[in-house]
């Protein structure tokens, strides 16, 4: 059987795993200044276009995706020489169309929005995030980055015990999914840098910086993943 190189779009998963970095930046930077001005209507504006994006990439190219060391969720997949994953052979999600991912996609969003958002809360507290103000700007900045680092794993990995326990390890082989997650998180963590700096600047408020250093790293560990650090382990 020929390897599958497109995907139920009938478009190439090579070529929109390179858009999505591009979706997401142009998104967030052109709703920058209105972030800035008013960051929780803002926030709560854009959950549902960044939804949008972050759905689109892992049906389009997340489904089936072939994993390092046997980490895959198919019987038959191939690695591309570009560093995206493709399927030689697609599962009954992928044969289903559309309506196959609905509950993978729905499962994996509610786990993100809920249980995830929830963790992530909790460290921007840890972290120094305002405890007794700006609730709902830290609500809405941890929905942002579990969208972002959260839900693409939940949506390849599933609730598979093993894998998990190396991602909350930082064991598992790094790929354009994980390497991702870390990139958003370091990024995260430097974007809090500039908020205590004596520069009287309007997007130095909370948590313009932050989410701008999450949307930064995530891409940049994107690309890491894909192309320097794949198949590669963290080590401290």
């Amino acid at each position: 059987m020929p390897h599958r190189t497109t995907n139920i779009a009938g478009l190439s998963p090579i070529l929109l795993t390179h858009l999505h970095p591009l979706a997401l930046l142009t998104s967030y930077f052109l709703q920058f200044p209105s972030l800035v001005a008013s960051p929780p209507s803002t926030l709560f504006s854009s959950v549902f276009p960044l939804t949008m994006i972050q759905v689109a990439y892992a049906v389009l190219c997340l489904d089936n995706a072939a994993l390092p060391h046997g980490h895959s969720t198919s019987t038959t997949e191939k690695k591309s020489k570009s560093g995206s994953l493709r399927p030689k052979k697609a599962d009954s999600a992928s044969s289903g169309g559309i309506a196959g991912h609905i509950l993978p996609i729905s499962l994996s969003l509610l786990l993100t929005t809920t249980l995830f958002t929830s963790l992530i809360t909790i460290l921007l507290f840890l972290f120094g995030a305002p405890f007794t103000t700006h609730h709902s700007h830290t609500i809405l900045t941890a929905t942002h980055i579990s969208l972002l680092i959260a839900f693409p794993l939940i949506y390849v990995h599933k609730l598979d015990s093993q894998k998990w326990s190396e991602i909350l390890s930082f064991t598992l082989p790094l790929d354009e999914v994980f390497a991702a997650t870390v990139g958003g998180m370091i990024g995260s963590w430097c974007g809090a840098v500039p908020i205590p700096l004596d520069w009287d600047e309007p997007w130095q408020k909370w948590p313009c910086t932050i989410l701008t250093g999450a949307y930064l790293g995530y891409v940049v560990g994107k690309f890491m993943g894909m192309y320097v650090v794949k198949g590669k382990k963290l080590v401290f």
